[in-house]
């Protein structure tokens, strides 16, 4: 049985060039963290959202980050309605 489909992020929505996203995160998750933690790190929507969540940002700080969507290396059925079980 097939699903109703998710809808698609503004940001994602049928672009042909990779997408970029803003972002904000802990900036030593970003020295320390984004390329080796294997349970990977949070990328919060605003400033406003990272200083809500973290408590360290005093000597941490915040930087903002861009995201780009380069392609799917494994598409997902979410996104389709192709996930029936």
């Amino acid at each position: 049985m097939k699903s109703e489909p998710k809808k698609l992020p503004t940001w994602a929505k049928d672009s042909p060039k990779p997408t970029k996203v803003t972002a904000y995160m802990d900036g030593t998750d970003l020295l320390c963290e984004l390329d080796g933690c294997p349970s990977g790190t949070t990328l919060y929507p605003s400033q406003d959202d990272v200083e809500a969540d973290r408590e360290c940002l005093d000597a941490c700080g915040v930087v903002e980050v861009e995201v780009t969507l380069v392609r799917w290396v494994r598409p997902g059925t979410l996104w389709t309605g192709d996930d029936a079980k």
